[in-house]
């Protein structure tokens, strides 16, 4: 029920948005009542228009993390949780926004950030043709979240189509600026502002019966006690009436010392009766929380034994608190109540350093939170570094997974701030200097500017705290991966990250846990050490079991079976990449996706299921076409999967080597190679010089040789590459009945096995001794004829055989550097 007041309001507010205003800017004094009202608004529109899906946000105090305020709406982390009488969700688990965007370090930055992808997704599948956002307490959103509001207003046609979006935004009248992305002006200029005052005594008797106090008799001379007392702020109304007509007090007095608040707040607690004292307590330590608490988190801060989960049940039903995706304090206002007695009691600073504690053990991954926790805990400036380093990780890993500036710039200004007010602390400005070195390495990462990128880096100091040293190092890494090929490069650094693993593993998780999936990836593709590779996935798979209540861990373990074909033969590693397929098209995380289904698509082409191949590689590129704001890395990946399932497919059929097949392939693959050094062209090359040899072309076949060599693998030492050119060559020789060199093709496959198929071993060694009988007998047939003997007297023992127990050697793509 709303007062008379607020009706008018409402009308105003419907009004608007049938003149086809997109944005409606209701402000005021806080403690009025606009809440009260917008939710009022949001249930009318639900039950009167069917065409409309509707969304409620509410932001808390001083969020944390990017994103905080829509993954913490109430209703949304719990889809069929009823809040305050209706029932509000956007229909998806949007907890599962946390996890998007941890590809890898190889991955390229879409052109919106992926949990604003995922959203988007979300709303375009809505059957409805209107979709109103009433964005209470903007004033609290986070930067990210403020930013994606206005990412959704200003893109609408691209991200939406014909949908038409409202937006109900609500904020205090004592916020000087929303946002620094955020131009009020223009929001005024394209919709209508409305503004909402406290109200005044005529009106305080309507509001009191409406918030629930009809039995009470109150004098007009109380009402003007009231109104002293409070103001008008419909919080303190509620605390001063039920602290003083519901307690022991009785009766309202004139005595000025009433309108002290916090003496309210103590009447309030009274009837808590024995549970007073440690409620208090209980509910001070949750006050330094921004969003929702568990009471486990509450439980650390206090170390005691109490059963904090009942004494938090208990205050919700004194509406102190309310339940949500956990708890949290039912408004601002009684959570500001009770940090003041906390900052009273001087606790404030120590649980705000046993919460970054906490954090750093239950969520290691939370850099931006830890940061925030333990700087605002620090007021002696003991643990300046710590919190430099953190920051520098947070702002790594949101630009890394991120498109979302604000978050950015919010990151780097916390970091300057404390930079500040520590500068006199020695060394702090090396390592300030570092994180700048860092964050514009990464920015020139992202523009491919891998040159300028390393000579950023290499400006940096080779000493300071562990976590920073850490990510400098990895980086490192990642850039010399993308600047070429060179493959002794790559193993110094590989072996200088490698060195601080094992420290990190028992100080770190989530960075050692991001160093180990690069190091995995870089042994297994760049430089071909198996041994190393299989050690570093067999720890991180233990690491993941112990920690896989933690989702983060969990998502990791998807990201692994996604690379399975790495450490496990195809016949194998398929169920392994067909259950990553499932766990990411389930979570709508559209990149993992993508890369599931390339990965799963080639293991199915090398067992030889063509047709579910093709049709996964197929589902990648609607991928591609569905998701323009995406930006999906290697397609080429794809399509080189694509050509040759395409033409073992035709080949397998007809057992012929078709001329018009074979052009056709040769021509796919010819649009999508260049010179670049880079894994891809590697391949696409070993496949289409592979094709020249079946068409006879021994000239073209010899010239690309060239090239590849000299060009694409200049400086690479990976066995896998000079394994398959050997088979190049020795195909060549047996066509052109060269036996001599026949031979010696044959002696450098079998003294230089590359360690990437030691997982195919035996088929490899069957396939050996079918071609040492072929050059033995001096066996001479068609190109076709030959490659079925080849596989038949290997007599292969799984359905990989009909890929690797062949005389033409080709090979699939799948993303295992990603």
């Amino acid at each position: 029920m709303l007062s008379g007041r607020q009706l008018t309001v409402l009308s105003k507010i419907e009004q608007a948005f049938d003149n086809d205003n997109t944005i409606v800017h209701l402000h005021g004094p806080a403690g009025g009542g606009k809440t009260t009202l917008v939710k009022e608004y949001v249930q009318f529109v639900i039950s009167k228009f069917e065409d409309w899906s509707v969304y409620y946000i509410e932001g808390k105090k001083n969020p944390v993390e990017a994103y905080a305020t829509i993954t913490l709406a109430e209703g949304i982390n719990r889809p069929k949780h009823e809040l305050s009488g209706f029932n509000l969700n956007f229909g998806f688990k949007i907890a599962e926004l946390f996890n998007l965007g941890i590809a890898g370090v190889f991955q390229k930055k879409p052109e919106f950030d992926p949990k604003v992808n995922f959203v988007i997704g979300e709303l375009r599948k809505k059957t409805t043709s209107n979709i109103l956002i009433v964005a209470d307490s903007f004033q609290y959103w986070d930067t990210a979240s403020q930013s994606f509001l206005m990412t959704l207003k200003n893109y609408q046609k691209k991200l939406l189509g014909n949908k038409s979006v409202k937006i109900l935004l609500v904020t205090d009248d004592d916020t000087k600026q929303l946002s620094e992305y955020i131009d009020l002006k223009t929001l005024y200029f394209e919709g209508m502002e409305l503004t909402f005052s406290l109200p005044g005594k005529s009106e305080l008797r309507e509001l009191l019966y409406l918030l629930g106090y009809k039995d009470l008799k109150i004098s007009e001379e109380e009402l003007d006690i009231i109104m002293s007392i409070t103001g008008g702020h419909l919080e303190i109304i509620k605390l001063f009436i039920e602290g003083y007509f519901y307690s022991k007090q009785g009766k309202l007095s004139t005595d000025s010392s009433l309108i002290d608040v916090l003496k309210m707040l103590e009447y309030r607690l009274d009837r808590f009766g024995e549970n007073k004292k440690i409620l208090s307590n209980v509910l001070q330590a949750s006050s330094i929380i921004s969003g929702d608490f568990k009471a486990e988190q509450i439980k650390y801060l206090l170390g005691e034994s109490t059963d904090i989960d009942a004494l938090l049940k208990e205050s919700c039903e004194g509406t102190i608190l309310k339940e949500s995706n956990h708890f949290i304090f039912s408004n601002v206002f009684i959570q500001q109540l009770f940090y003041e007695k906390l900052k009273m009691s001087g606790n404030n600073f120590k649980f705000k350093i046993e919460y970054a504690k906490y954090l750093k053990e239950q969520e290691p991954e939370n850099y931006v939170g830890r940061a925030y926790y333990l700087s605002s805990g620090d007021h002696n400036n003991e643990f300046s570094f710590e919190i430099i380093e953190l920051f520098t990780l947070a702002y790594c890993r949101n630009i890394e997974s991120s498109t979302e500036d604000a978050e950015s710039k919010r990151i780097e200004i916390l970091i300057k701030e404390k930079v500040d007010s520590c500068m006199h602390i020695h060394g702090v400005r090396t390592q300030y200097n570092n994180f700048l070195h860092l964050k514009n390495a990464y920015g020139l990462y992202f523009q491919e500017k891998y040159d300028e990128a390393n000579k950023e880096l290499d400006q940096a100091s080779l000493t300071g705290p562990m976590l920073l040293m850490s990510e400098i190092k990895r980086m490192r890494l990642v850039i010399a991966l993308m600047l070429n090929m060179n493959t002794k490069n790559v193993r110094r650094l590989a072996g200088e990250l490698h060195d601080i693993l094992l420290e990190l593993k028992w100080h770190e998780k989530e960075q050692w846990c991001k160093i180990a999936f690069t190091l995995f990836s870089t042994y297994s593709n760049k430089l071909d050490d198996f041994h190393q590779s299989e050690n570093i996935v067999n720890e991180l798979l233990a690491f993941i079991n112990m920690n896989y209540k933690n989702k983060l861990f969990e998502y990791m373990s998807k990201i692994i079976s996604r690379k399975a074909s790495v450490f496990k033969n195809a016949a194998v590693s398929r169920h392994y990449t067909a259950d990553s397929v499932v766990f990411f098209e389930d979570r709508k995380d559209y990149l993992q996706y993508y890369l599931a289904l390339c990965n799963h698509s080639g293991n199915l082409l090398v067992v030889g299921e063509y047709d579910n191949s093709i049709s996964g590689l197929q589902k990648c590129l609607e991928l591609v076409a569905e998701h323009p704001i995406l930006q999906f890395p290697s397609q080429d990946k794809v399509f080189n999967n694509l050509i040759l399932a395409t033409f073992l497919k035709k080949y397998r059929e007809t057992q012929v080597f078709d001329e018009k097949s074979i052009s056709y392939a040769i021509a796919e693959f010819e649009k999508e190679i260049s010179d670049v050094s880079c894994e891809s062209n590697a391949i696409l090359y070993i496949n289409l010089i592979n094709l020249y040899v079946i068409k006879g072309d021994y000239d073209s076949s010899h010239d690309m040789l060239d090239n590849h060599l000299n060009k694409i693998l200049k400086g690479n030492e990976d066995s896998f590459y000079r394994y398959h050119i050997s088979n190049i060559n020795l195909s060549m020789s047996i066509l052109q009945q060269s036996w001599k060199e026949a031979a010696k093709y044959l002696n450098q496959i079998e003294d230089n096995f590359p360690n990437f198929h030691k997982k195919n071993e035996d088929l490899i060694q069957k396939r050996n001794y079918a071609l040492s009988l072929l050059v033995n007998n001096k066996i001479c047939m068609r190109p076709d004829q030959l490659d079925k003997w080849v596989y038949e007297h290997s007599n292969p023992l799984d359905d990989a055989g009909g890929f690797y127990c062949r005389l033409f050697l080709f090979s699939d793509l799948q993303f295992t550097s990603i």
